[in-house]
């Protein structure tokens, strides 16, 4: 039962981002300056940011990760907000809209939940 609360929880913090963000920006240890991507919803409702794949990033980058990343709302009027994050998927894309990058899947971890 606690892994299924688990899986609610994270979804439902999901679900709550979903059309309130156009960007995050985050630093990577050992990269001297930050790095902002759009943010995209995917069809299952997860939000990704797209990654070249030959960017020095991708290398440092791994699932199970945690960046604390600012969100840039799509509303100008209200502020960037700060939220940890899980890298909960890296996948390499070789054909099709994304061919030439890697989707790296968020979960913004919520500790109201």
């Amino acid at each position: 039962m606690a892994v299924t609360d688990n899986l609610w929880k994270q979804k439902f913090a999901a679900d709550i981002f979903v059309g309130k963000f156009y960007s995050v920006e985050f630093n990577v240890d050992g990269i001297k300056y930050s790095y902002q991507f759009k943010l995209w919803n995917g069809y299952s409702g997860k939000s990704f940011v797209l990654v070249k794949e030959n960017s020095k990033i991708i290398r440092r980058l791994h699932a199970g990760d945690v960046f604390n990343m600012k969100y840039h709302s799509i509303n100008s009027n209200s502020p960037s907000e700060l939220i940890d994050t899980e890298i909960t998927d890296i996948t390499r894309e070789n054909n099709g809209r994304f061919k030439g990058h890697y989707l790296v899947n968020l979960c913004p971890i919520t500790t109201a939940l």
